[in-house]
């Protein structure tokens, strides 16, 4: 566009004929803007909550009958105790089913570096079988075995000083043995001078000078201090062995002291091979070459090698809900199944329920204890449990399990229905749009419900009828009908 075209555009004479045909133009402009706008706005509106104004495809819906069962089996009839009959726990009916996770028994084991390195060498792989002491990785030992010699050296030492301090004893009595000699021989030579000296002054005046008895006095009293020099010597030396006596203990405490030192460094020493504390087999490796492995920070693999479970004592993690966990109990038989290992049934007991029921879910965790598992299984592996109902006659476990919550759906609801499976459309929390449900049946049928043994939550609304125009999230206008607890069963509150 040129300049001249500009010009005419935005720079026009409004007494020229140019602005008078722009003029229409550009008010058309300003009064279309705000039409505009408008239908976008409602454009935006409708894409947005356009389906509020859908009334939503109208369906009859009917709320699941939520009942409390009044003896120990479903649908069965209470009989007399069977007290001295065998009973086989895992022919029993299905009470309900649950999905659930295998994992080690009681709790896995963690294999921990005892000691802080680096990792040199990991020797196993994950899945792996260990044998108990097997080792399963080291550590770089060379400032181990530089800790170690020194240790040695200190003890080496500390014995060679203790050695040192018992020649030195020895070395003393013998000085002590020879000055008690020279004090015995000194104190006779006293004597045998005192003696002299005494004869001399005994002798009459002029018989012997003066001179000389002088000289023999001298001589006693020279001699005397000698022998007092010799016995303080002696002391001396009875001094210096008590002081090497004691020193004794101290050399023994510090070659003990060493001792322990260089069994502790030894003990690194060997630590920095990791050993499999029982055998199982690898679950999980936190280990590479070179990898620092401490023990003194916040977290709590730092010093992790690896965590084995033993393949013998598997037990499943079961997430129970809630309806249905009042009615476990330890000791229950429970049938397992994995998609792992198709065609195969694995049976286990109810060891405990946890302490702490899942508030997002509405579930309770159940262990289950495998009886003979499969060497194949690993942990954290899917399968499907059946908890069967108690052996009839069995009245401590009936007690156990009456008051269970169980659910009745309406035939009417039921679609794919293939044996003990089937579907239904229920019902989201909105109220506005279904979902699909694949639920397991029990054999049991009252006035029209059917038992249902897993796949339902108490509160479920389903579709009656459904319809082939019926798919996953449309959108639906709920005709309410009137629920009904089965003949023979009660409405739980």
């Amino acid at each position: 566009m040129d300049s001249s075209l500009l010009k005419t555009l935005f720079h026009s004479d409004p007494e020229s004929p140019a602005a008078d045909t722009a003029a229409p133009f550009s008010a058309r402009i300003a009064g279309a803007v705000p039409w505009l706008l408008l239908v976008g706005f409602a454009a935006v509106l409708f894409l947005l909550f356009g389906e509020r104004f859908d009334s939503g495809l109208p369906v009859k819906v009917e709320t699941i009958v939520t009942t409390k069962s009044q003896s120990a089996a479903v649908g069965t009839e209470q009989i007399g105790p069977t007290e001295g009959l065998a009973v086989d726990l895992w022919s029993e009916p299905v009470s309900f089913q649950a999905s659930g996770w295998i994992e080690p028994g009681p709790y896995p084991i963690q294999v921990s570096a005892l000691v802080d390195g680096f990792i040199e060498e990991v020797l196993v792989l994950e899945g792996e079988s260990v044998k108990r002491g097997q080792v399963i990785a080291r550590l770089l030992r060379e400032d181990f075995e530089l800790d170690l010699a020194t240790a040695q050296g200190e003890l080496d030492s500390a014995r060679a000083e203790a050695e040192a301090n018992e020649k030195a004893i020895l070395a003393v009595d013998a000085r002590i043995a020879t000055r008690r000699k020279e004090v015995r021989a000194g104190r006779l030579k006293l004597l045998e001078l005192e003696d002299r000296r005494d004869r001399l002054v005994d002798v009459s005046e002029g018989a012997v000078s003066a001179e000389e008895v002088r000289q023999s006095e001298l001589r006693v009293q020279t001699f005397r201090g000698e022998l007092d020099a010799l016995e303080i010597s002696a002391v001396e030396l009875e001094s210096e062995r008590a002081r090497l006596v004691a020193m004794r203990a101290a050399y023994q405490a510090k070659i003990r002291s060493g001792e322990t030192e260089l069994a502790r460094r030894q003990l690194a020493l060997d630590r920095t091979e990791i050993r499999a504390p029982v055998d199982g087999v690898v679950m999980r490796l936190f280990a590479v070459p070179g990898r620092k492995r401490m023990m003194s920070t916040d977290d709590i693999d730092s010093s992790t090698i690896a965590t084995l479970y033993q393949p013998d004592r598997l037990q499943v993690r079961i997430d129970v809900p809630l309806g249905e966990a009042a009615a476990v109990f330890p000791g229950q038989a429970v049938r397992i199944r994995s998609d792992f290992l198709p065609g195969e049934m694995i049976l286990g007991t109810v060891s405990h329920r946890t302490g702490e029921a899942d508030l997002q879910r509405n579930t309770l965790q159940v262990k289950v204890l495998l009886k003979e598992p499969d060497s194949r299984l690993r942990p954290e592996m899917l399968c499907r449990a059946e908890f069967l109902q108690s052996p009839r006659g069995s009245e401590a476990q009936a007690g156990e399990r009456s008051g269970r919550v169980i659910f009745y759906v309406p035939v009417r609801a039921l679609f794919d229905l293939e044996g003990a499976e089937a579907r239904v459309w229920v019902v989201d929390r909105d109220g506005e749009r279904i979902e699909s449900r694949a639920l397991t049946l029990g054999s049991e049928e009252r006035g029209g419900y059917r038992f249902v043994t897993a796949g339902l939550q108490p509160g479920d609304r389903v579709v009656l009828d459904p319809t082939a125009e019926l798919t996953e999230g449309t959108r639906i206008e709920p005709i309410t009908e009137g629920s009904h607890a089965p003949e023979g069963t009660t409405e739980a509150p």
